[in-house]
């Protein structure tokens, strides 16, 4: 953590977003211990759904998309989640189990994570007529769905604490405090959808850490 936070004070984190896996919760439970006595704020335990989800929405609302699905494909337990005009789904669904998968009608579908990402490709293929796209470091898709989570929940409460009752847009939250490598990653997917899009003939639960 030295070494990643370095020796100059004069930056201030704006969020940490912390999520793992369930394999993985004593190595979490360290890394936010350490941070605490680093002094570090505004660490934002995210569950593995909860960044999906909020790295879905990020796609969705960047690509101008009213219905994309997104699975983050992990080693262990990966998320299936759709974003419809009439909210955000998410739940655990193995690879292995996509082939029985009922996708809601979507513009696209992107495939992400550090599992398997091509299998999780096909299967989700054989289910839908919609493109199925996926995007560079795409196995950084669930830290980067924390930090964006984290990032937003941390926005919001300053904007509550400012002017109650004011709200921002996803679009306005990627704008005004992510970080380069989340913004573009959201961007990558969405620029890949919309390619897939693009025909070539034109005629066919969060827990936050404060220090006191």
């Amino acid at each position: 953590l030295d070494s990643l936070l370095g020796a100059d004070t004069s930056r201030r984190l704006h969020a940490v977003g912390l999520t793992w896996s369930s394999a993985a919760e004593s190595t979490a439970s360290a890394v936010w211990q350490a941070l605490t006595d680093h002094g570090v704020e505004n660490v934002i335990a995210v569950s593995d759904v909860e960044a999906a989800e909020m790295l879905a929405l990020g796609i969705a609302e960047v690509a101008g998309h009213e219905r994309v699905v997104v699975y983050v494909a992990e080693p262990g337990e990966s998320v299936l989640v759709a974003v419809t005009p009439d909210g955000v789904t998410a739940d655990r669904r193995h690879t292995a189990a996509l082939v029985d998968a009922q996708l809601p009608a979507a513009d696209a579908v992107v495939v992400l994570g550090s599992g398997a990402v091509a299998g999780a490709m096909a299967a989700l293929q054989q289910r839908t007529d919609a493109p199925v796209v996926s995007a560079d470091q795409s196995e950084l898709a669930l830290a980067r769905g924390a930090a964006l989570a984290s990032a937003s929940a941390v926005a919001l409460l300053d904007v509550a604490d400012r002017s109650a009752g004011r709200r921002l847009s996803a679009t306005a939250v990627l704008a005004s405090v992510l970080a380069a490598a989340i913004v573009t990653l959201v961007v990558s997917v969405s620029a890949a959808v919309g390619l897939s899009l693009t025909p070539d003939d034109p005629t066919p639960q969060m827990a936050r850490s404060v220090q006191e």
